[in-house]
């Protein structure tokens, strides 16, 4: 009778498991959350300045029933960076939570004119700044 121990079969061996790399475009998931992240942030800073006080998009969105159309852009950013902490696609959220301010904009010319860009606040431009480079962002 043969005594020799069986030769272990590859099934057998234990390997350790290779260590989760992180997805290839981590870094651009990371930037577009973070840029969702600020542009949301941005809708509750001072967009305009008035008569010596400041109006936020919060602010903005109670003066009429059409300014409820302004919650679109904290809305786009909560779906892209939800899409981003999910692993779901983030172009069309970003991209239309990037153009959210410019969108708001528009309106705000469309509504007083060119005057408008003299009492924009820091809010309104860090938004609109915000705004390319989400929309950039979120391209593929």
């Amino acid at each position: 009778m043969d005594t020799t121990p069986a030769p272990e079969t590859p099934a057998s061996t234990t390997t350790p498991a290779p260590a989760s790399a992180p997805p290839p475009n981590a870094g651009r998931i990371q930037a577009t959350n973070l840029c969702a992240l600020a542009l949301g942030g941005c809708f509750f800073l001072p967009w305009m300045q008035i008569f010596g006080g400041q109006l936020s998009g919060f602010e903005f969105q109670k003066l009429s029933e059409v300014g409820k159309f302004f919650w679109l852009m904290p809305i786009f950013c909560g779906l892209t960076l939800f899409a981003g902490l999910t692993g779901k696609s983030q172009q069309i959220a970003g991209q239309l939570a990037g153009a959210a301010p410019f969108a708001i904009l528009a309106y705000g010319l469309n509504q007083f004119g060119r005057n408008l860009i003299d009492a924009l606040a820091p809010g309104a431009w860090i938004g609109l700044i915000l705004g390319v480079v989400l929309f950039l962002a979120s391209r593929r």
